[in-house]
């Protein structure tokens, strides 16, 4: 297989036959095990501006990224609506996105354009909840709590802005169209307290 890149690349080269499912290692060097264990000891995760009761850690409300609050929202099925977010906000590192279809379908009935089915590398669309309503034995009443609860289902109106003057209204959106994203250049790879450290390569590979 050729690869063309402008980074750097090195090829590996097998001494003996390498066995299904056999896991392979490389060696950084002991300059960077060090720093690694140096790094675990003294980790502590970052604070966030605020979080639900169920993902804080004691005391203190810490960094927590899109995929747990997703996992979170699994069990809590409740999404804040515009209202309640203005005193209860979501930390400054998510954001609440609509399936990216719902920018483009034609019709909030058009079958031939999913709303609810994600792929692995969708993008979602900012969308604002307007209310929601909870269903109870096919009826929807509209829902006035504030607090997730468990075990319940909801059904949201949304609005997605089109351009800076105009915005489109989605009813009856499901959990499943909507789900939340980290914000560009907040996931846990741009924290200023994330692990980096040079790799080395012993020079009798060359």
């Amino acid at each position: 297989m050729e690869v063309y890149s402008a980074q750097l690349a090195v090829d590996y080269v097998a001494l003996r036959d390498i066995q299904p499912n056999e896991e392979l290692f490389l060696d950084y060097g002991t300059e960077w095990e060090d720093a690694w264990q140096s790094h675990v000891t003294r980790y502590r995760p970052p604070l966030s501006s605020w979080a639900y009761s169920t993902l804080q850690h004691g005391d203190e409300e810490q960094y927590t990224p899109a995929s747990v609050w997703n996992k979170q929202k699994e069990i809590l099925k409740l999404y804040t609506t515009k209202e309640q977010e203005t005193l209860q906000p979501y930390p400054s590192n998510i954001r609440l996105a609509c399936h990216p279809n719902m920018e483009l379908c034609d019709a909030p009935n058009d079958r031939e354009c999913s709303i609810t089915e994600w792929q692995v590398h969708d993008i979602g669309v900012e969308c604002t909840i307007l209310n929601r309503y909870q269903v109870n034995n096919d009826k929807s009443s509209l829902a006035s709590s504030s607090k997730p609860q468990q075990r319940q289902q909801y059904l949201y109106n949304v609005q997605i802005p089109v351009n800076a003057s105009a915005s489109r209204r989605w009813e009856k959106v499901t959990n499943e169209s909507l789900k939340f994203e980290d914000m560009p250049y907040s996931t846990d790879m741009h924290l200023k307290e994330a692990f980096r450290h040079k790799l080395m390569i012993p020079d009798d590979m060359f």
